[in-house]
């Protein structure tokens, strides 16, 4: 975009001010209007900082995209097709799939690759928290034009959209919703359940997701303790230890699915 309105690089606020207005112009004439959502990849550089200054000035929102980011996210996605088109697995020895919840030890993430290297462990599901809600349907955004009201909708949306399920098995909590309807999806054998000593609003109802897939789904779960402040509480030599321990569970429950005539 910036080419296209022939931006200088020239640091002097006195060309910036114009050039920004000749971006707002062409933003306008594309259709821009206040509330709309720009995207704005650059450097940090005089030509971000006109088109951040052009896209306000027509009362729109900007969104930068940092341009390694795109590439390597770019990149990843390419490679997880190609996994997921020919039926490769995450990693080569893999044994078992369980999903994990919720916030990980991000201080010690090498956790995971010993799970693959000492157990053939795959994490195939992630936390709840981290998937996108269900978009909400075209004809019912064009409705809404606060971004508030759209940021509400779709919180609702997140916090909703599992419900119907839920109800089907009485759960206690929405939240174990998910986790249930992905177990026979990705072909889950357990679950690993990471509860964090000051962050209880996200862990709360992990106990409750174990209790509920082994009971109804028998999925196991097993709990590792954990914080994001605290780091000690973190034990990856008894961690590594539940989880040698945890494998034979999971051996177990897949017996118990195979005589219930459960899919996987």
């Amino acid at each position: 975009m910036a080419e296209e309105v022939g931006l200088a690089t020239s640091k002097s606020c006195f060309s910036i001010s114009p050039k920004s207005n000749q971006l707002a112009g062409v933003l306008i004439e594309r259709g821009v209007k206040p509330d709309t959502i720009v995207g704005i990849m650059a450097h940090r550089s005089v030509e971000m900082i006109i088109g951040i200054l052009g896209i306000l000035k027509v009362g729109g929102a900007y969104l930068p995209f940092d341009p390694e980011a795109y590439a390597f996210v770019q990149e990843v996605y390419a490679e997880v097709k190609d996994r997921v088109d020919n039926g490769i697995s995450a990693i080569p020895n893999e044994k078992y799939r369980i999903m994990f919840g919720e916030l990980p030890p991000w201080h010690n993430l090498g956790f995971f690759n010993q799970l693959a290297e000492k157990f053939g462990i795959a994490i195939v599901y992630e936390s709840w928290g981290y998937h996108a809600p269900v978009p909400i349907p075209e004809e019912e955004l064009e409705k809404v034009t606060d971004p508030v009201e759209k940021i509400a909708r779709l919180t609702y949306g997140k916090y909703t959209e599992y419900y119907g399920f839920g109800r089907q098995y009485d759960f206690t909590t929405p939240r174990t919703s998910p986790y249930a309807m992905a177990a026979p999806e990705y072909r889950a054998d357990g679950m690993l359940c990471h509860p964090l000593i000051s962050c209880r609003p996200a862990t709360y109802d992990l106990l409750a997701h174990k209790n509920i897939l082994e009971e109804k789904f028998k999925v196991p779960g097993v709990l590792v303790e954990g914080d994001i402040i605290d780091l000690r509480v973190f034990n990856e030599e008894e961690a590594l230890s539940k989880m040698e321990a945890f494998v034979e569970t999971m051996e177990d429950y897949r017996e118990q699915r195979k005589a219930a005539g459960m899919p996987w």
